[in-house]
């Protein structure tokens, strides 16, 4: 999980925003049971949508770096490169509930 501050403009009918969350990484090993080897972790992103009518819109882009300190993944032999710095980038829809 992460949690933490959003902040976001709007421009017609594209919205832009950037973020900083905070919160927990759990490595789940083969067998995909958690070992319990959890860590913190912060992720730094941001991305911009296009809204095509109110509620529906599409994720042009999303950019994220993400840290995480889990020494579990390096030493389960899984092929996780274990604590390190993760570079994360999405696409997609986009839904809007409530407003």
């Amino acid at each position: 999980y992460l949690v933490g501050p959003r902040i976001s403009a709007n421009f017609h009918r594209v919205s832009i925003y950037g973020h900083a969350l905070f919160g927990s990484l759990t490595f789940n090993g083969a067998s995909g049971y958690a070992n319990g080897n959890g860590s913190f972790a912060t992720t730094l992103g941001g991305g911009a949508d296009y809204w095509i009518s109110r509620h529906i819109g599409v994720r042009l882009i999303q950019a994220d770096y993400l840290r995480n300190n889990n020494t579990a993944a390096a030493q389960s032999g899984t092929g996780g490169t274990g604590p390190g710095n993760n570079f994360r980038i999405a696409t997609g829809a986009v839904f809007r509930f409530g407003r």
